[in-house]
């Protein structure tokens, strides 16, 4: 749920005001960094998770998944430092 206020609120801050710009940089910010901190939780529980037969074909989902999701936050942290060089 945190995740879709958050771009709600980047979609609010999308205006050439600098007051919006900046606005828009912070809650970038805080989507990459909320972003990550799931990515290490997730990859915790796989982890903590590989011992067990059980939940294999989790374990391997969640791992598999993992290239795709922290290519999409390199894109997004360097679309941040793009949008952030422009201004």
């Amino acid at each position: 749920m945190e995740l879709r206020r958050l771009f709600t609120v980047l979609r609010q801050h999308r205006r050439t005001s600098v007051q919006d710009r900046a606005a828009y940089g912070q809650v970038a910010k805080d989507v990459i960094r909320h972003t990550a901190t799931r990515e290490v939780a997730l990859m915790a529980v796989a982890q903590s998770m590989s011992d067990h037969a059980a939940v294999e074909d989790v374990t391997a989902q969640i791992k598999g998944r993992m290239e795709r999701r922290r290519r999409q936050i390199d894109r997004w942290r360097k679309c941040r430092a793009a949008c952030r060089a422009s201004i």
